[in-house]
């Protein structure tokens, strides 16, 4: 529903930082997502306009696209938003950062979804202190 909800109008800058800034349907709760260069790229390709498909249509073409790039792990914008996650907290994002990024309402429901501490990521933290 937030894809649906894009509104290029809350696109702002801060710091010379591009982020989206919004509130989440589901919470109500405000997400401010930094856009990368690719993301900024690919935005500005498009007009910075969107195509509004439901979840539904998304989560099709992600699997078509799974099954052409021969993926076989199922697919969907929820698998997504997980690995976004995962991926920030391996890179060093703290839990609050990533809260207000994902819109949750508060750190401890982004603690139990993403405290799941990867083996890479131990190995890689005991290596800094050898």
């Amino acid at each position: 529903i937030d894809l649906m909800n894009f509104d290029k109008e809350k696109l702002k800058e801060i710091d010379s930082i591009k982020i989206y800034d919004c509130k989440r349907q589901k919470s109500g709760t405000e997400a401010i997502i930094p856009l990368n260069k690719k993301a900024i790229l690919l935005f500005t390709k498009y007009n910075f306009e969107i195509p509004k498909i439901c979840n539904q249509t998304f989560n099709r073409y992600i699997k078509e696209i799974a099954c052409i790039l021969e993926i076989n792990k199922k697919l969907t914008s929820h698998t997504g938003r997980k690995t976004f996650g995962m991926i920030s907290i391996n890179k060093g994002y703290s839990f609050e950062s990533l809260a207000k990024m994902m819109g949750h309402s508060s750190t401890k429901i982004t603690q139990s979804v993403y405290s799941k501490v990867q083996t890479d990521r131990v190995l890689n933290e005991f290596r800094l202190f050898m």
